[in-house]
């Protein structure tokens, strides 16, 4: 298992207050520099005085390892090390709210009960991940699965286009301990695309069936996975979740 908490790239624009920021979780495909929504997202939450922090996901981007590196276990592990090191920074009355598309957006939600995360906004994420990754895994004793070609990806990759056996045996756990993360919490937005193919709204239904009363839905008409041509009303939507929830900066 790598050792991956030191090898992150990570990138943190300060806002107007300095105790509150909004952390970008991109999804399996891409990095922070490439991944659907974020540069329009950016842009959004620095004008709206709110700090940004970006990362790039052990496998992904400027961080070490490769695609075939990854599995979700490191992956939650880095989002778990981002918030660490930004909760020293903002100091105790830090503020933090989530935001994170496909599966950034579910292993978002894994941390939704940490006391530095106020609110969140999830954007398209796999629930039941056995589902969502499971069929792609190819039977037999090899130590890697080539992803299917018709799975396009959503920014650079690095290395090969597979996923490791790790990848797809954690899958079981991983959903069960989404589904009890999610339960309950609270000042949760979510998004899906309506014509989202790879993780379609039918997603939307157990994951809305376990949040918390005050989380809300909004569905894209005509989107797909990555947003293209609809990325302001998920944007739109999105910042005005965080400054209501983050509370006014100063």
């Amino acid at each position: 298992m790598p050792s991956v908490g030191a090898n992150l790239a990570c990138h943190y624009k300060p806002g107007e207050d300095d105790s509150v920021a909004v952390v970008l979780s991109h999804g399996l495909t891409n990095s922070r520099q490439d991944a659907p929504l974020f540069g329009e997202l950016d842009r959004a939450l620095a004008q709206a005085g709110l700090g940004v922090v970006g990362f790039d996901y052990f496998g992904s981007g400027e961080s070490d390892g490769g695609f075939s590196d990854k599995t979700l276990s490191i992956m939650l592990r880095n989002l778990e090390d981002v918030l660490a090191s930004l909760q020293r920074r903002l100091g105790p009355a830090g503020r933090v709210g989530l935001f994170g598309r496909s599966v950034g957006a579910t292993l978002s939600g894994y941390l939704l009960s940490s006391p530095i995360v106020r609110c969140a906004v999830l954007a398209s994420p796999p629930v039941d991940l056995v589902k969502a990754f499971g069929w792609m895994r190819c039977e037999g004793d090899g130590a890697e699965t080539r992803m299917p070609a018709h799975i396009v990806p959503s920014g650079q990759l690095k290395g090969d286009y597979c996923l490791s056996r790790e990848f797809f045996a954690e899958l079981p756990d991983l959903t069960a301990k989404f589904e009890s993360a999610v339960t309950g919490a609270q000042r949760v937005l979510v998004t899906y695309g309506a014509a989202d193919e790879k993780v379609t709204p039918m997603h939307a239904k157990r994951l809305m069936a376990l949040l918390g009363t005050d989380s809300e839905f909004v569905l894209v008409a005509d989107a797909g996975h990555n947003y293209h041509g609809f990325e302001a009303p998920v944007v739109d939507s999105a910042v005005a979740w965080f400054r209501r929830h983050l509370g006014p900066v100063r």
